[in-house]
Order: C-alpha cells, then sequence, then structure tokens
C-alpha cells in the first residue's frame, strides 16, 4: 500500500507491527514520531475476523479474535494517549462494525470484540474527550472485500461475507454516530490510495 501512494505521488512509510505485543506497537509509535513528529491521529483499523460456531469450542481462533481486535487497540491507544493527553489534542478512530450492534451467525465472538469496540470509545469520549480535548470516533461499516475472504480456509462453519450486512444506524446519543452509501446485504469496496491531480 505504501508503494501504491509513493507511486501516486503521496507520501508514506510503512511498519510492520503485531499489534497483539505492547513493545513492538510503542516501537511503532516511536518510529512514526521519528519520522513526522508526534502522532496526532491513531487510526485503530487492525482485525481478526474468524467464523465458528460456539459449538465447534474454537478457543484458539477465539483467543486470535480477542488477541488482535481487543488487545491490539487497547495497546495502540495506549501508545498515544500520553502525548495526546500531555498536548490536550488528537483524534482516536476505531474502526468497529455493523457485527457491533447485530451480530451475524458464527460470529458470536467477533460481534463481541466489536461490542467491546462500541464500549471503549465511549468510555475514551467521556473521559478524555471532554477532559482532554482528544477526539474520539468510531466508523462501523459492513462487509469490505479485502480479498481475506478468498485467502481464507474452508471454516467449520459458514464463512459467508454477506452475514452481519443488514445496515443498523447508531443511536443518536453514542458519539460514534455512522452512516453508510453501500446498501444492506451488499459488499463494499476499500478505498483506494490517494492520487495526486493532474489539473
Amino acid at each position: 500500500m505504501a508503494t501504491e501512494i509513493r507511486g501516486a505521488g503521496g507520501t508514506a512509510t510503512a511498519r510492520v507491527t503485531d499489534v497483539t505485543r505492547m513493545d513492538e506497537v510503542e516501537g511503532l509509535i516511536e518510529f512514526a514520531a521519528g519520522e513526522y513528529g508526534p502522532v496526532d491521529h491513531l487510526v485503530n483499523n487492525a482485525g481478526l475476523m474468524v467464523f465458528s460456531k460456539w459449538s465447534d469450542r474454537a478457543v484458539d481462533d477465539w483467543d486470535k479474535m480477542i488477541d488482535t481486535n481487543l488487545r491490539g487497540y487497547l495497546h495502540a491507544i495506549s501508545a498515544v494517549l500520553p502525548g495526546m493527553i500531555a498536548r490536550r489534542s488528537g483524534h482516536i478512530l476505531n474502526l468497529g462494525a455493523v457485527a457491533g450492534t447485530r451480530v451475524g451467525g458464527a460470529s458470536g465472538v467477533y460481534g463481541a470484540t466489536k461490542f467491546f469496540i462500541r464500549g471503549i470509545t465511549d468510555s475514551l469520549h467521556q473521559e478524555v474527550g471532554v477532559t482532554h480535548g482528544i477526539q474520539v470516533s468510531m466508523i462501523s461499516p459492513g462487509v469490505i472485500d479485502t480479498g481475506w475472504a478468498r485467502r481464507s480456509p474452508t471454516p467449520r462453519a459458514s464463512r459467508s461475507p454477506r452475514t452481519s450486512t443488514r445496515a443498523r444506524s447508531t443511536p443518536p446519543a453514542s458519539p460514534s454516530t455512522t452512516s453508510s452509501s453501500t446498501p444492506p446485504a451488499r459488499t463494499g469496496e476499500p478505498a483506494r490510495p490517494w492520487k495526486r491531480s493532474t489539473s
């Protein structure tokens, strides 16, 4: 992706990071600060979705989703928060999912991790948004075709990429109000890299 962005005339730097490891996440933030200065915006987007029914008892898969979808977000927030609080500015954007409001079949643990993201977003908004001037928000898309379904092996349960794609609006009281241009039960496409205008 960084190569595509640079090829299109933009500026980008990439660093492979295991978000399940706090030391690597802290290393990423230090690297970014060294390249570009203090981190003003965090996009929490690491995620893993593995389908299984409760009767499958797929504990290893559940642990992997918890490590990535929960601990990964917490590690990143922990790494950037001290600097943002000190500067009294910054923006934390958490990527949730429609599954955080409506859980589909064979995706109970995945849906639970997305409910978790809603919870920490609301809590962060109340705690650091109000008192420290940090913006906190969340986007809850439906299924986005990033190619994961084509790369995934045949699951224990249904891996249909259309599971849980019916849109449902976020309650107005939430700081993470969402909207979508993708119709219900349709798969969205990822945005392409920014391209410099030739005009």
